[in-house]
C-alpha cells in the first residue's frame, strides 16, 4: 500500500499544512504601522496610548523596525519632528536613542506572543509602607482580579523580594499601570448635610434626633464641643468631617458606606452604559450595597423636604458623593422622594469627552469595585521596556539555532545510516512536529483538532502500549487540554520546549530505527511494538517530570512543561506513526530489491 494511502501520513500531512497556512497567514497581510503602547514616566513628548507614529524626521514609520532605526539617529535633547496621527509633531529625547515610549506594530496575527518576544512593558510596584506577605498576596490576588474583569490580556503579576510586585504586559497599556492597576481603589461613599445659621444658630439633624449647633469665628460649636474647618467627629452614631465652615453655613460630609459594602456590581446592559450628553458622553452603572450602608442612609436622610426643583424634578439640599481613592468619582442629586428611603442600589455616573473614553472609565471602575481595594497604596518604583525589534531578533537567533541543531543531526543519523530513505523523511518529521506545535498556539480550535486526531491514531492504529501508555496518554491530554481551553502565548520558555522536542523527537525515531531495521528474527509488527513500549516508557518518564512544574505553578516553567507534552503527545501519536508508515515502505523496498 502506497504511503500517501495510509491515515497515519495523510494525516500529519494535512496538519502540517493547515498548520503551515495559520502560522504563514500574517505574512501576507501587510503592517498598519506602529502606535504607542507605553509612555515612560518623565518622558517629554505629550503622547497618550494609541497614538500613531506615521513618520520620524524623514523616515516613514511602518513597522517596529523603521522605528528601532529612526531611534538610533536620536541623541539625548535632540528636538525630534515627526508625524503623529498624520499631523506634525515634536518633542525632546530624554535620552539617547529614546524618546520615551514605547511603540508596538498594528498588523494582524495569528501567533500570540510574550512580552520577552513581541516586546511590551515591565513594571515594578512598590508598597507607599510596610506590608506583610499575607497584604502582598491579598495585593497580587486583587490585582489579578481586576485584570480578569478587566479583560487584560499578557499581563502577568508576579512577586519579587518581600515587598516588591512586578507587572509584565504586553497587552496592556501605560495608562492601565497608572490609572488602574496601581490604584489602591479605596471606594467610600458620603452624603453631605447643611447645617444653615440664622444670627450664628442651626440644627443639625441625625434621624430622629436634633443637635443644636452655633458657628463662632473659624469655629463650629456643636453638642457641646468646639470644632475646626477639616476636623472630623463622631455624633448619633455616625462619623462626619467638616469640609466648610462659614458664617452662614457649615458643610458636613457624612460616612456613608465603604468598599466593603458593596455587594454586587451590576454590569448588565438594563443596569450600565454610556449614552451622549451635550459634547461628550456620561457613563452609568449601578452597584448593589449592604443593607447597613442603605440603613445609613435613610437615617442621613430622614425628614429632609424638597429645596431644589429642576423641570418636575424636586431634590432635597443633600447630594450623594463617590470617592474612588480620595477623588471624586460621581456626586449624585438625591431625590425628594428617596429621602429617608433605604437605597440599596445607587446609581454611579460620569462623563468623558470621547465614548471609547467614557467605555473604558466605565470599565475600569467596575473592575475596580468588584475586585475591592488593595490593602496598601501602591507606588511605581521603575518601568523598563522591551522593544519589539529586540524580540524579533530573539526569535531570528532561536531560528539560526534550530537550523544548526537540524544541521547537526542530520550529520549524525546520515553517518548512521548512510540512506537518505532514512534521513530525510526523519529530519521532515522532525520540523513537521515543530509547524504542528507552533500551529496548534495559532488558534484553541485547531488545538483540539490536533488533540483529537492524535487519540483517533493511537486508537485505531494501536499506538498506546501497556498499561503505562494508556496512563500517560490521559495525563497528556489532560495537560494538552491547557492549550484549547485557553489562548496559548508563545515566550521564551515556550521556545525552549521546542527546542526540547526536536532533541526528544530525533531521539525517538533513533531508538525506532535501530529496533525496526537491526533487530533480526522478528516480523515487523513484533518490531514496532518493540520499539513502542521503549517510546511509551520514556514519554511517560517525561510527561511525569513535566506535571509537578503545571501544577506547581513555577512561574515561567510552566510554559515550558506544557510546550513539552503537547509536543510528545503530537510526536507520539502523530509524527511517529507516520515515520513508521514511511520506513514500511523503504523496509519493503529494500526486501523487494533483495
Amino acid at each position: 500500500m502506497s504511503v500517501l494511502k495510509d491515515i497515519r501520513f495523510v494525516s500529519l500531512l494535512v496538519l502540517v499544512v493547515a498548520a503551515t497556512a495559520m502560522i504563514g497567514a500574517p505574512y501576507f497581510v501587510s503592517a498598519r504601522g506602529v502606535t504607542v503602547s507605553f509612555v515612560e514616566p518623565g518622558s517629554l513628548c505629550e503622547l497618550k496610548d494609541g497614538d500613531v507614529v506615521n513618520q520620524i524626521y524623514s523616515t516613514v514609520i511602518k513597522n517596529a523596525e523603521d522605528f528601532a532605526r529612526a531611534m538610533k539617529n536620536v541623541k539625548a535633547g535632540d528636538r525630534v519632528t515627526m508625524v503623529i496621527n498624520g499631523s506634525p509633531f515634536g518633542c525632546t529625547a530624554i535620552t539617547d536613542n529614546s524618546l520615551g515610549f514605547v511603540v508596538k506594530e498594528e498588523g494582524f496575527d495569528t501567533l500570540s506572543f510574550g512580552i520577552d518576544i513581541e516586546g511590551g512593558t515591565r513594571v515594578l510596584l512598590s508598597p507607599t509602607e510596610e506590608i506583610t506577605k499575607d497584604q502582598l498576596s491579598e495585593t497580587v490576588k486583587t490585582l489579578e482580579n481586576r485584570i480578569n474583569f478587566y479583560g487584560l490580556k499578557e499581563v502577568k503579576v508576579n512577586v519579587l523580594g518581600n515587598n516588591l510586585i512586578q507587572i509584565e504586559m504586553s497587552g496592556a497599556t501605560g495608562d492601565d499601570v497608572r490609572d488602574f492597576l496601581a490604584k489602591q481603589g479605596k471606594f467610600t461613599g458620603k452624603i453631605t448635610e447643611t447645617i444653615r445659621f440664622v444670627e450664628g444658630e442651626g440644627v443639625l439633624r441625625i434621624g430622629n434626633a436634633t443637635y443644636d449647633a452655633s458657628v463662632d469665628g473659624s469655629e463650629l460649636l456643636i453638642d457641646g464641643r468646639n470644632f475646626l474647618e477639616n476636623e472630623t467627629f463622631a455624633l448619633g452614631g455616625e462619623n462626619f468631617e467638616i469640609v466648610s465652615l462659614r458664617n452662614s453655613s457649615a458643610i458636613l460630609y457624612a460616612d456613608l458606606f465603604t468598599g466593603d459594602d458593596i455587594v454586587k456590581v451590576l454590569t448588565d446592559s438594563q443596569n450600565s452604559g454610556v449614552r451622549p450628553v451635550g459634547g461628550g458622553y456620561e457613563f452609568s452603572f449601578v452597584v448593589q450595597v449592604s443593607r447597613e450602608g442603605a440603613a445609613k442612609f435613610a437615617k442621613l436622610t430622614q425628614g429632609q423636604s424638597a429645596v431644589r426643583t429642576v423641570g418636575s424634578d424636586k431634590y432635597i439640599d443633600s447630594k450623594l458623593l463617590l470617592f474612588l481613592d480620595d477623588k471624586l468619582i460621581s456626586e449624585l442629586n438625591i431625590g425628594a422622594s428617596l429621602a429617608g428611603q433605604i437605597l440599596t442600589t445607587p446609581v454611579i455616573t460620569g462623563t468623558e469627552t470621547t465614548l471609547e473614553g467614557a467605555s473604558l472609565e466605565k470599565l475600569r471602575l467596575e473592575s475596580t469595585l468588584r475586585s475591592g481595594s488593595l490593602p496598601v497604596k501602591l507606588e511605581i518604583a521603575k518601568v523598563d521596556t522591551i522593544t519589539q525589534t529586540a524580540g524579533r531578533d530573539l526569535i531570528n537567533s532561536t531560528v539560526f539555532v534550530a537550523i544548526a541543531s537540524i544541521i547537526a543531526v542530520g550529520a549524525i543519523i546520515s553517518y548512521r545510516y548512510r540512506d537518505y530513505r532514512v534521513v530525510v523523511p526523519m529530519i521532515a518529521i522532525s520540523l513537521s512536529e515543530i509547524v504542528i506545535v507552533i500551529g496548534m498556539a495559532t488558534s484553541q480550535i485547531f488545538a483540539g483538532v490536533v488533540i483529537a486526531i492524535a487519540v483517533l491514531i493511537g486508537i485505531l492504529k494501536r499506538e498506546v502500549f501497556g498499561v503505562v501508555g494508556w496512563i500517560t496518554l490521559f495525563v497528556m491530554v489532560m495537560a494538552a487540554s491547557i492549550v484549547v481551553i485557553s489562548p496559548w502565548t508563545i515566550d521564551i520558555p515556550v521556545i525552549a520546549g521546542l527546542i526540547a522536542i526536536l532533541g526528544t523527537g530525533v531521539n525517538q525515531m533513533i531508538i525506532m530505527t535501530d529496533q525496526l531495521f537491526r533487530e533480526k528474527g522478528k516480523a515487523f509488527s513484533d518490531r514496532h511494538k518493540s520499539a513502542m513500549h521503549i517510546i511509551w516508557s520514556s514519554a511517560a518518564i517525561v510527561v511525569f517530570a513535566m506535571i509537578p512544574l503545571i501544577l506547581g505553578g513555577i512561574g515561567s516553567l510552566k510554559g515550558f512543561a506544557i510546550a513539552t507534552i503537547v509536543g510528545v503527545l503530537v510526536g507520539i501519536l502523530v509524527t511517529r506513526p507516520a515515520y513508521v508508515a514511511i520506513i514500511e515502505r523503504v523496509k519493503r523496498v529494500q526486501l523487494e530489491s533483495v
